[in-house]
């Protein structure tokens, strides 16, 4: 057996900005110091290398200790390249850096190879810190490396920035094989929002019904997520909100401050049905989906019963000025008169609520079907979006 002290760890401190698949895309800058504000959340990365794969615990030594969570950071197979901008990594398929695997779910120990290995290193700073000078250091075998992070006397402002990223709670049930909210499922969805809020993430996408996000075709469902029970018996609607309600509190409890509400329509430019689980007369069963047409008599019925009540429900919550409510996302021309008569009456249904749909032309935004449009980042910005805020 090899002696200990012959197994020397190349390590170096890089920004979390860096994403190091091996050693090949390993730059040759390093970082040894980095700046806060009180209550800031700060990362870098530590860059590993050994002669070959060795295994042990790290040792953090620092008087932010206590803040401080050590992450692997494993590679995750990215088979399928959809599309991409000019300011990719690759666009080849093949291994990503992407998930954090916390160390103390490991039992502490990280490994390290000649292939190069990565390890996050998160900083979460309380409001209340002193400001100052601080010393990180992380040890491994008998190397180590000090990161100085010096506090500014100021805390950081309250975020005002409005940041959704779609939170998929049929995702969550289907990774982990799960009954759709069981009460393992529950856990897990708790788990995820605490995660997301820590991330910046405010806005809570609300599953009100089932997701009909990224689906087209027949055979392209996705699971029943709906949080709302519907009822039909002899042509009466009726409505429970115990599940919207748990959802709601839970939101609450880890820091979410708004809500979005999910599609009324397939997001395609209300041309289609949103996916809709009821029990008629006793019988559970799907009523409504992406092979009917949006303009049904059927659904406008259902949408006059059901928009109305969800209105009601939230503002009896308290949350109704926190809701942003997406009719049908990207209506284009073919279809737009789908995404008008949409508007015309569910505008009036929400009772001044607030609309929001990603739009890619301007001028459904400047006629008035959408009170804040969302455009992919990645293009160009169209010169009457200038100044929009998300009130």
């Amino acid at each position: 057996m090899d002696n200990i002290s012959d197994k020397k760890a190349k390590m170096r401190i890089i920004s979390s900005l860096d994403k190091i698949r091996d050693k090949d895309d390993l730059r040759d800058y390093e970082i040894s110091s980095l700046t806060a504000l009180k209550g800031e959340n700060v990362n870098f990365q530590i860059y590993f290398e050994m002669p070959d794969k060795q295994t042990m615990k790290p040792v953090l030594e620092s008087d932010l200790s206590e803040y401080i969570t050590l992450y692997e950071v494993r590679s995750v197979n990215m088979d399928y390249i959809w599309q991409t901008d000019n300011d990719i990594i690759t666009d080849k398929p093949g291994i990503m850096p992407d998930l954090l695997i916390p160390i103390s779910d490991i039992d502490g120990y990280f490994s390290a190879t000649r292939f190069g290995n990565t390890m996050w290193v998160n900083v979460r700073l309380p409001d209340d810190i002193e400001a100052g000078e601080y010393d990180i250091k992380i040890s491994y075998w008998d190397n180590s490396v000090t990161l100085k992070l010096s506090v500014i006397d100021a805390l950081l402002p309250k975020q005002t920035v409005k940041f959704t990223q779609w939170f998929h709670v049929d995702s969550i049930a289907d990774y982990y094989n799960l009954p759709m909210y069981s009460e393992r499922h529950w856990e897990l969805i708790d788990s995820f929002m605490v995660m997301a809020r820590r991330l910046g993430i405010n806005m809570i996408l609300t599953p009100i019904l089932s997701y009909d996000l990224d689906t087209w075709g027949e055979n392209s469902f996705r699971p029943v997520c709906q949080l709302v029970d519907i009822n039909l018996d002899n042509g009466v609607y009726s409505f429970g909100f115990s599940r919207l309600d748990r959802f709601v509190d839970m939101a609450l409890k880890n820091g979410m401050e708004y809500f979005e509400i999910s599609h009324l329509f397939h997001p395609r430019g209300a041309e289609l049905c949103n996916q809709v689980e009821m029990v008629v007369d006793g019988e559970r069963k799907i009523v409504f989906n992406m092979t009917k047409k949006g303009d049904i008599p059927e659904y406008v019925e259902f949408l006059k019963n059901f928009v109305p009540a969800v209105v009601r429900y939230l503002k009896n919550k308290g949350i109704f000025e926190k809701c942003y409510f997406h009719i049908s996302d990207e209506p284009v021309e073919e279809i737009i008169h789908y995404y008008e008569y949409a508007n015309s009456y569910i505008r009036p249904l929400l009772e001044g609520g607030k609309t929001i749909d990603a739009i890619s032309n301007s001028s459904y935004y400047l006629r008035g079907l959408v009170d804040a449009p969302v455009q992919d980042i990645d293009r160009a910005c169209f010169k009457e979006f200038e100044g929009i805020e998300l009130s």
